[in-house]
């Protein structure tokens, strides 16, 4: 890694805290985020991964604040908006989770994940018709990639999750052997 590069430092600190999230690290990427907000403190990446960050120790509103910072500097990042949407997730923020989740998903149409945070929030709001929708959308986005990449393991995994959603009992279960065997 170029110690001089903002954005390289900004990605491995986002790549950490993913792999934090996942379980697979014990490094939620503060240092390289830290690093990075030094190298550049412009770089929208430098203040989502920080936010991530701070997301991943369950202080949501300064997660939140860093997203925000980022979101200045480039309104329509992906990862900023995934971040925030996330933080309001922690902090019962559904309607606010719901839009940065749909700006996320917008920016982003190959990703799932977002789309799959909607559903989840509308599930928490007791919107049963819009959890509904938001699961058809997100299985929509799942089951092109899952064609694509047939071995896909969190794809199948959260395709099972919006079918069990819009109670596809069957669909889930076939789903739920093609993961174990996956």
């Amino acid at each position: 890694i170029d110690p001089g590069y903002a954005q390289a430092w900004a990605t491995m600190a986002l790549a950490q805290w993913n792999m934090f999230w996942r379980g697979d690290s014990g490094d939620d990427g503060e240092r390289a985020a830290t690093t990075a907000l030094r190298l550049d403190p412009n770089l929208a990446d430098s203040h989502a991964a920080m936010g991530a960050a701070h997301r991943s120790k369950g202080r949501f509103d300064e997660g939140l604040t860093c997203c925000r910072n980022a979101l200045r500097l480039e309104p329509n990042s992906y990862v900023a908006h995934r971040i925030a949407g996330l933080c309001c997730l922690g902090l019962r923020r559904y309607d606010d989770a719901i839009a940065h989740f749909e700006l996320a998903a917008a920016a982003m149409e190959s990703d799932f994940t977002a789309s799959t945070f909607i559903s989840q929030s509308y599930k928490a709001k007791g919107d049963v018709e819009r959890m509904r929708a938001a699961a058809r959308r997100a299985l929509d986005r799942i089951e092109k990639i899952v064609v694509a990449e047939p071995g896909h393991a969190r794809a199948i995994g959260m395709g099972v999750a919006m079918l069990a959603s819009l109670e596809e009992k069957e669909r889930a279960k076939e789903w739920a052997t093609r993961a174990r065997l996956v």
